[in-house]
């Protein structure tokens, strides 16, 4: 199992892949600094 992170201007990404190379998971999120705690949880 590998976990990526990818940092960006804009979006940090997440994915989780399998041991053969296949995606099981991606998870997005803003790099947006004016928002509040219940923001980010969303």
């Amino acid at each position: 199992m590998l976990l990526v992170i990818d940092s960006g201007n804009t979006n940090i990404v997440f994915a989780v892949f399998s041991g053969n190379g296949e995606l099981m998971g991606e998870w997005r999120s803003g790099t947006e600094s004016n928002r509040t705690a219940d923001e980010f949880g969303i």
